[in-house]
């Protein structure tokens, strides 16, 4: 008895945690997706749609290896930043939903077909270099978009009732969004810095 009282209090919780996080384990699938595609195209060698995205998300990173210091920190920020600001605006949209979703995709495909790029152009040393010098920072930034991005479907959700009750967005509601997007930038600007210190004291020690 004791046991099968365990089993459904593990399933309750099982189910439970899902419920209260359904959106963003839902994103963190999209993002997964996105790295299986980019993986997938980078090794794609013929014609076709995952060519296309091959050719669209060849973000050969290992170039950035003798980039100036604050240049890569700036072009890691941006890249970040740029999916922020997407986030945000597209959350304050009646019809943002749909395409917030797809930001998570993106991140993903551009990581993925790096990933596989660094890995075919030298094989173990590409990965260790992905896994040393792009991983720990795409973590950071990829955990604080995929939040951004939930918020944004709460708030584009909450737009939405607003909108058919005709009611007025409260106030509290719109700087809570603000502020936790401003919150996200200051993540994101670790996660640079963490990206600029790697790539300058690890990358020049793997040869690719």
């Amino acid at each position: 008895m004791r046991n099968i009282h365990k089993n459904k209090y593990k399933k309750y919780n099982i189910h439970k945690f899902i419920t209260i996080n359904r959106q963003s384990l839902l994103l963190l699938s999209i993002f997964f997706a996105g790295v299986v595609i980019g993986v997938l195209a980078s090794k794609n060698q013929g014609d076709g749609l995952l060519q296309y995205i091959k050719s669209s998300f060849n973000c050969e990173i290992y170039i950035n290896k003798g980039t100036n210091n604050l240049i890569y920190f700036t072009n890691s920020l941006f890249s970040g930043v740029l999916y922020l600001f997407l986030s945000f605006t597209f959350g304050l949209c009646y019809i943002g939903i749909p395409i917030i979703f797809l930001f998570p995709l993106i991140r993903g495909i551009s990581y993925g077909v790096a990933a596989g790029n660094l890995y075919s152009a030298g094989g173990s040393a590409g990965a260790g270099y992905f896994a040393l010098c792009i991983l720990p920072g795409a973590v950071v930034s990829t955990a604080a978009i995929l939040m951004a991005c939930r918020e944004s479907i709460i708030m584009s959700a909450g737009l939405v009732r607003a909108v058919s009750d005709k009611k007025p967005l409260k106030t509290e509601e719109i700087n809570m969004y603000i502020r936790l997007h401003c919150f996200m930038v200051g993540i994101l600007t670790t996660a640079s810095l963490a990206d600029m210190f790697l790539n300058k004291y690890l990358a020049g020690n793997i040869n690719i």
